[in-house]
């Protein structure tokens, strides 16, 4: 395991399945301990598809998803009404603008 705190505090880690390793990055926490009480060497709970170990996740997935939620719901809300308030300001300029190019 390698720490790298001025990375977005990431944390590549590696793993063995059935004789081979892999790696990964990941972030601290969601089921493992928090980045500043980590310790190269220490041992972190990763997730990975038995079917591609090459697709893992440190952390339980479950806890990983619920964090990203929030952001998600969020800019689907604020994405949207930005768009049409910028629709919704910017339309009666441009009608004018034609109808003052077109004659």
């Amino acid at each position: 395991m390698e720490l790298q705190p001025n990375n977005h505090q990431s944390v590549y880690y590696s793993f063995e399945v059935a004789g081979k390793s892999y790696s990964n990055i990941g972030r601290a926490g969601f089921g493992n301990p928090e980045f500043c009480c980590l310790t190269v060497g220490q041992n972190l709970i990763v997730y990975y598809l038995p079917s591609d170990p090459w697709v893992s996740c440190s952390g339980v997935p479950d806890q990983l998803i619920e964090n990203e939620v929030p952001p998600i719901v969020l800019a689907g809300i604020i994405f949207p009404l930005f768009a049409m308030t910028v629709y919704c300001w910017r339309l009666p300029r441009f009608r004018r603008w034609l109808l003052c190019e077109g004659t």
